[in-house]
């Protein structure tokens, strides 16, 4: 997307999913208005704001929403703006040179910037935290690319608890480890069991379908 107001735009919408798109030169990179449960993964706003006014990525009245692992750069007013939003998760992201990082209003409404250690927070280029302790009270003597002071959006409800000091590269990687049936040999209206491993060995959490077939039929699917 290139050269418009409004890059993506979800408005009143439910449970959509919004990754791998390319928003750049835009007043509004992705704009999520009155919407709910949707997830937002792996896209790049860049150069976002121009004219001012606007901003990479929009919240407005908007809840429960999961902004994960996207870039957010250049832009010329906010990153990342929230207006009367709140319970949205946003973690693993790189945001970088935008003029103001973030802004949540009101300064009340809380939102979450981090996912469990040691998944972590977001990057923001200009946080210069020590990185001295780790651990999820970062606590425990050793660094590990986790800075030991939160990065503060806004006091005291909007915080990353785990901002990262280098950006984030995420890689995917889901991996079939074994399929195993009950048995080898069978007959006719025999009942076999088939224990299919299925592990997640990337770095970003994946929902995904695994299926198994005889032949071209296919026997079930789950998620």
């Amino acid at each position: 997307v290139l050269n418009n107001h409004i890059g993506i735009l979800v408005n009143s919408s439910l449970a959509n999913d919004i990754y791998q798109n390319y928003v750049i030169d835009t007043h509004y990179g992705i704009y999520i208005l009155n919407s709910r449960e949707n997830k937002i993964s792996n896209n790049a706003i860049v150069a976002s704001a121009r004219g001012g006014g606007g901003a990479g990525v929009v919240f407005a009245l908007s809840s429960g929403n999961i902004f994960q692992a996207n870039l957010v750069k250049d832009s010329v007013n906010a990153g990342i703006a929230l207006t009367s939003s709140y319970d949205n998760t946003i973690y693993y992201n790189n945001f970088i040179n935008n003029r103001y990082q973030s802004s949540v209003y009101p300064k009340d409404y809380a939102n979450v910037w981090n996912a469990q250690y040691p998944q972590g927070g977001n990057f923001w280029s200009g946080y210069s935290g020590p990185d001295v302790y780790k651990g999820p009270y970062q606590n425990e003597t050793g660094s590990d690319g986790i800075g030991d002071i939160p990065y503060m959006i806004s006091y005291p409800y909007n915080k990353d608890g785990y901002p990262y000091l280098r950006e984030i590269v995420v890689f995917h990687d889901v991996a079939v480890k074994s399929v195993i049936p009950s048995a080898s040999k069978v007959y006719e209206g025999q009942t076999v069991d088939i224990n299919v491993k299925v592990t997640n060995t990337g770095n970003y959490t994946e929902t995904f379908i695994a299926t198994v077939y005889y032949d071209t039929t296919i026997i079930e699917s789950r998620t």
